[in-house]
């Protein structure tokens, strides 16, 4: 049987809170990101 291997992708840490807003045509688009505590 094939071994599987599990592949991870680089990712960004969030260094404190922040929150943003972005209208592009009739869209709205929100966001809000916080840090996390621990890694799952």
């Amino acid at each position: 049987m094939a071994e599987k291997k599990e592949i991870f992708l680089p990712y960004r840490v969030i260094a404190r809170a922040g929150q943003g807003e972005y209208e592009e045509k009739k869209s709205r688009f929100i966001a809000r990101a916080v840090p996390a505590a621990t890694r799952l």
